[in-house]
């Protein structure tokens, strides 16, 4: 009888000399020690909340004191405090969006890129984790900013007897749309920062983006233009918000009528996707 040994298995991260393999979840959880032991992001994240709870209790209060006045002079009008909840999205955008790009740059900024692919020579798994970190920590932070500030409002609303109601659709679409869109900011953000390898430069663009074309294309009054307002990222999430413009409306305001829903979130997701593919085939072939 011949006894055979059975023979041993090969283990390749061993043969290299390596203790702990990477895997995608160590390598999202370096990421998030990352994310969480700068300060700069941190910064970012509170401000978030602070200015969200800030705005929403500000534009709470400013448009039930105007009602109340109101009320003196031609009865009570019905008013709903709902969508002041979401007031700091039009500056918030700015700051998750600066969170990316961070994110995005700093690593190469201070040289830390190199460590980070040397220990994981695989770059599009670092590129991921970073993508699966930076959207779930902006959606978290969205959800908390908007919990705290519906928690402001409420009060405001009872003393002004405005209506709030956030178990609606009309809440719930606002509620989705504008996590959705803090997202999608933080997002664009890390895909400049990672083109860019710049803080301050991919800052400037997206500043530009959110802030200077809109006010610039809806200054031309050209059609063209107009149309073309009406496919960039704000327009996008006015679009799927509950207080979208109808097109009489639009059209008696002289502005391009939005986007259907289906179309905007398409566009929304267009304007995430198309820099995120960019910025990782500029990480897969780009030196370091």
């Amino acid at each position: 009888m011949i006894a055979t040994a059975e023979a041993p298995r090969r283990d390749r991260a061993a043969a290299r000399g390596v203790a702990h393999p990477t895997s995608l979840l160590r390598v999202i959880r370096s990421e998030v020690i990352k994310l969480f032991t700068v300060p700069a992001p941190l910064v970012l994240l509170l401000c978030v909340i602070l200015l969200s709870v800030g705005l929403a209790a500000l534009t709470a209060w400013a448009s039930g004191a105007f009602m109340a006045d109101m009320v003196d002079q031609a009865g009570a009008p019905e008013i709903s405090a709902t969508t002041h909840i979401y007031s700091g999205v039009a500056f918030a955008q700015l700051i998750t969006g600066a969170l990316g790009v961070v994110v995005g740059s700093t690593e190469f900024s201070t040289g830390m890129s190199r460590t980070t692919f040397t220990a994981v020579p695989r770059r599009l798994s670092v590129f991921f984790a970073k993508v699966v970190v930076l959207g779930v920590v902006s959606a978290l932070t969205a959800l908390i900013a908007f919990a705290a500030s519906a928690a402001v409002v409420a009060p405001i609303a009872g003393h002004y007897s405005m209506e709030l109601d956030l178990l609606g659709a009309a809440a719930q679409q606002d509620l989705w749309a504008s996590v959705a869109y803090l997202v999608a900011t933080a997002l664009i953000g890390l895909a400049l920062g990672m083109l860019l390898r710049n803080a301050a430069g991919g800052i400037v663009i997206l500043a530009a983006l959110l802030f200077v074309l809109p006010i610039a294309f809806m200054m031309i009054g050209n059609d063209f233009f107009s149309t073309l307002a009406a496919y960039l990222p704000d327009a996008a999430y006015s679009a799927i918000s509950s207080s979208a413009l109808s097109a009489e409306d639009a059209a008696a305001m002289g502005v391009a009528e939005p986007l259907p829903v289906w179309q905007a979130w398409l566009t929304l997701g267009a304007w995430v996707v198309a820099p995120l593919v960019a910025a990782g085939a500029v990480l897969r072939w780009r030196d370091l």
